[in-house]
């Protein structure tokens, strides 16, 4: 399902989304957004309930383009918690955006992920495993080891 996005709607569906988002800003009159239009659409096909896809038309929501920097279109920008984490600029290929989508949804998962090794506890994140230490007292005194 392509979403349409709005000032109203953006924050909830966009900024608080629990799912990655790809946001097209377009302009009904311009050539390559018209080209750019099933391949958006296509992509929110393959990638429903992993990732929200939707247009924002800049006509319209030219204080939400504004608030993004959206200079030249289209624009297509990857949201993940809020934030910008991809940006594409001009007529692509879908490939290029099945690419972007495939690196912000791997990005995603590690970073979502707990793991628990010998005790340690492992938070995912950006690919860096960050381990907090395991301390315990033996033979009266405290001893800290890092397991990896």
């Amino acid at each position: 399902m392509e979403y349409k996005f709005t000032a109203d709607n953006f924050e909830s569906e966009v900024l608080k989304s629990e799912v990655p988002v790809l946001v097209d800003f377009y302009a009904d009159w311009c050539g390559p957004c018209k080209m750019m239009a099933p391949v958006i659409a296509q992509l929110a096909e393959k990638y429903e309930g992993k990732v929200k896809v939707g247009k924002c038309n800049i006509d319209e929501e030219d204080g939400l383009a504004r608030v993004h920097r959206v200079m030249n279109i289209p624009n297509m920008k990857v949201f993940v918690k809020g934030e910008v984490v991809g940006n594409i600029v001009g007529a692509v290929s879908q490939d290029v955006l099945e690419a972007e989508l495939k690196k912000v949804l791997q990005r995603n998962r590690k970073r979502s992920g707990r793991f628990s090794y010998r005790g340690t506890a492992l938070y995912a994140q950006d690919g860096i495993f960050i381990i907090m230490a395991v301390c315990w007292w033996a033979a009266g005194r405290r001893k800290s080891r890092w397991s990896f």
